[in-house]
């Protein structure tokens, strides 16, 4: 489940400052199994991203108009901020995504050494 809404100042649920609403292009919120997801999906940004460019969705109506036509979407969430690409087209009686990206971020969570078999 998604909840969208306009380009707001809010807390940052893990780090605690303050994301400004200048920073994003809309507010954005999930829920999985009755709970608030964290961060915001990898899965859900594309498809939020794709919304945000389709006149009439809730996504795109909830973004900042000069988003709309820029393939970046900023999206604010829990966590701060996840940004995403996408370009989509007018197709007959629908749309044609061209373009759908998704950025993040890695820590290193290992290091160590693989002894492979000699040969």
């Amino acid at each position: 489940l998604g909840m969208f809404a306009p380009a707001a100042d809010y807390r940052n649920a893990l780090a605690g400052d303050t994301v400004s609403g200048e920073s994003i292009d809309f507010c954005a919120r999930l829920m999985f199994m009755q709970q608030m997801h964290k961060t915001y999906a990898g899965t859900s940004t594309v498809a939020t991203g794709v919304a945000a460019k389709i006149p009439g969705s809730i996504v795109y109506e909830a973004a900042r108009p000069e988003s709309r036509e820029r393939p970046l979407a900023r999206i604010g969430h829990p966590a701060g901020v996840i940004e995403t690409e996408a370009i989509v087209r007018p197709d007959g009686n629908g749309y044609r995504v061209e373009r759908a990206t998704l950025g993040r971020t890695a820590r290193r969570i290992m290091e160590g050494y693989v002894f492979p078999p000699e040969r």
